[in-house]
């Protein structure tokens, strides 16, 4: 029996190999069906976990913040534009979605920001990933 098990394990290790783009495809379908059918239960545990884990969740806050003073600065007085005027809120620059959230182009100028959706946004990240893993560094 468990040689049975063995094999089959190395035959899907294999499979998974082979077809990594139809399981990606497979995968990403699967769960935005998944996450479509069961989003207000899905929704309602996060907010349990949130609620019964709030010291844990505040301490990983605060370190992200200790380790990221720069950026999070950054974004706060972002925030304060916004709140003051100085900044008015835009649809998402690439498909025009109404529900935007800020994207630094800069750091260093807390101004210098476009306005994208949360999937834009997303797709915007992992082709910058994507990029800087195949450019060398210095």
């Amino acid at each position: 029996m468990q040689d049975r098990k063995e094999y089959q394990r190395e035959y899907h290790k294999k499979w998974a190999k082979e077809n990594k783009e139809k399981l990606a495809k497979y995968n990403k379908t699967y769960w935005r069906e998944y996450y479509d059918k069961n989003k207000e239960v899905i929704l309602k545990k996060a907010k349990k976990y949130a609620q019964e884990n709030r010291e844990l969740l505040n301490k990983i806050a605060r370190e992200y913040y200790k380790k990221n003073k720069e950026k999070s600065s950054v974004r706060s007085k972002t925030r304060d534009a916004v709140k003051k005027g100085l900044l008015i809120k835009k649809d998402c620059r690439i498909c025009g979605n109404k529900e935007s959230e800020i994207h630094h182009q800069d750091y260093n100028n807390y101004l210098d920001i476009i306005w994208l959706c949360r999937k834009c946004h997303l797709n915007l990240h992992r082709e910058i990933r994507a990029y800087s893993k195949q450019t060398p560094t210095k």
